[in-house]
């Protein structure tokens, strides 16, 4: 191709400028891409030569994206903005041809880097959307109810209502008014585990980015000192009036385990009851919290296995990030298996589930799939491909103590209470407790059952009041704790690889008594033994 050196003057710095970001084109290749053709002139060699009779020979130019750069300023992208056709002789043009290949490569290979390949390059918003998918909804949503709160408190005040521009010793004051003036809606103090979560709601917002203060409004006391003795000061002042409304979920009593099993609100039969047993056999075995991560169980999560005697048992097969476990280095979270035995009987948890499988839809993995509305028993499936609802699910030990008709409305927490409940008052040490349910610490199993069962309170206030009537069981007797003898002690699992807390969960009305009575029966007939044998040692 020829062109004149005044319309087309093409150095070697110059096609280097495709190849550098935001450099400056010197020639006028760009000046017209905004009209809808590109001419270029033929080849002039002087006066009176052959090129000079031909007329100029119309190209039509490349058509380019909206966003392109017509400026003659390159953006980040170097094929941004640049816009040349090849006339129809390609061997002329062979620097063009090399230069488009090298820039068309250059392109490839930064959209590699910012799209996949082993080290993606990733943008501000998508780092911190990795921290920010590290909280888990309800944190969210914690977190930003408790610093409306203080913006709301902030605005009634007059002050700044940007406090993460605060200075410690701005913020530290804040808050020293902020813990003495707040209150709820209804004008009263607001419980001791609210105010503790407001806190840590303002603190958590002020570490996470984009403000990442190194700072801690909860553990930094040379700077926070003021804030938290007030802080302390208030939380002692709602104990000591009475105004603490915390409220605890209470376990499920003794009788309504029993009228819940023996009716039909946790039938096998169809299929709107077969899902609420699995529910409610899998939060009672497994300890698990009455809504966490229930709408992300799929037909992967929970497996049946047999160990080493030939028992069937059901686990989880996959590792989950809970409020107890969050993940990271230092999470043990892996290396606790609970397991959910089989029972032989017609309730039997392990038998229920793997119906419960057989009856799923497959086109779909969903764990908890909603049910058909017209279905029969003989039918291969009882669900449809779609989730139950997360309402449904949050509701789900509520609706079951409707159709059961118990004694009280129970939560799903309180299906976690009761398993830390049982397994506590049969012996079991708080240690393999905490192996179940997944607490951090022994402390916060305590809440779960400081308080005395349904029967050991009538027990005790038939002993006060001499009321023998109301006092005494099934049996007639009055005596809190039952005397254990050879006949009435309860056994241990015959296989020693069953699930210790599983064995505890199982148990029916004629295995009352507790695990400690067969200790002391084993204890009593040791020492017995003992006891005679020294006496055969000191008679020879």
């Amino acid at each position: 191709m020829a062109t004149s050196d005044d319309d087309f003057d093409m150095t070697e710095l110059d096609l280097l400028g495709p190849l550098i970001p935001n450099f400056l084109l010197e020639t006028d290749v760009l000046d017209d891409l905004e009209s809808a053709d590109l001419t270029i002139p033929q080849e002039t060699t002087g006066e009176g030569s052959e090129a000079d009779q031909h007329e100029p020979t119309a190209v039509p130019a490349v058509e380019t994206a909206d966003d392109a750069d017509t400026s003659g300023v390159l953006g980040d992208n170097p094929t941004d903005g640049v816009a040349l056709e090849l006339v129809n002789d390609p061997e002329k043009d062979q620097d063009l041809i090399d230069m488009m290949e090298v820039v068309d490569g250059i392109a490839e290979e930064n959209k590699e880097k910012t799209t996949g390949g082993r080290f993606p390059i990733l943008s501000s918003n998508e780092k911190e959307n990795i921290l920010d998918e590290a909280l888990s909804k309800s944190t969210k949503k914690q977190t930003k109810y408790g610093v409306k709160i203080f913006r709301q408190w902030l605005t009634d005040r007059e002050k700044d209502a940007t406090f993460e521009n605060y200075t410690i010793e701005q913020l530290n004051d804040a808050l020293t008014e902020f813990y003495a003036e707040v209150r709820n809606t209804d004008g009263e103090y607001y419980a001791k585990s609210t105010l503790v979560g407001i806190r840590a709601s303002i603190n958590r917002h002020l570490r996470a980015p984009p403000f990442s203060k190194t700072y801690s409004i909860m553990s930094d006391d040379s700077a926070f000192l003021k804030s938290n003795k007030m802080f302390l000061a208030m939380i002692k002042k709602v104990q000591r009036e009475g105004m603490d409304r915390t409220k605890h979920h209470s376990s499920i009593s003794e009788g309504d385990l029993h009228k819940l099993r023996s009716s039909d609100a946790l039938s096998t039969q169809n299929p709107k009851t077969l899902q609420r047993k699995i529910w409610f056999d899998l939060v009672l075995s497994f300890g698990r919290r009455g809504r966490e991560n229930q709408r992300f169980f799929t037909d992967k999560t929970f497996v049946v296995k047999s160990d080493d005697c030939g028992r069937r048992y059901v686990e989880m097969a996959v590792s989950e990030t809970t409020k107890n476990h969050k993940g990271g280095l230092d999470d043990n979270q892996n290396i606790i298996k609970p397991r959910m035995y089989e029972t032989k009987k017609p309730d039997c948890p392990v038998a229920a589930l793997t119906k419960y499988l057989s009856k799923r839809n497959p086109t779909s993995n969903i764990f908890f799939q909603q049910p058909r509305a017209k279905v029969n028993y003989e039918d291969e499936m009882w669900y449809t491909s779609r989730p139950v609802g997360e309402r449904l699910l949050n509701n789900m030990m509520v609706d079951i103590s409707k159709s059961a008709g118990l004694s009280q409305i129970y939560t799903n927490h309180c299906v976690r209470a009761t398993t830390v409940t049982v397994l506590a008052q049969s012996g079991v040490p708080k240690t393999d407790i905490m192996k179940i349910t997944g607490h951090k610490s022994e402390a916060s199993l305590e809440s779960y059952y400081q308080d005395s069962s349904e029967k050991q309170k009538r027990q005790y206030s038939a002993i006060l009041l001499g009321n023998t009537e109301n006092g005494s069981d099934k049996s007639g007797s009055t005596a809190p704790v039952p005397i254990c003898t050879q006949s009435n002690a309860m056994p241990l699992p015959p296989n020693p690889a069953t699930s210790f807390n599983t064995h505890c969960l199982n148990l029916t009305n004629t295995h009352k008594l507790t695990i400690k009575c067969h200790y002391l029966f084993c204890i009593t007939n040791s020492l017995k033994s003992i006891i005679q044998l020294s006496k055969s040692l000191t008679t020879i």
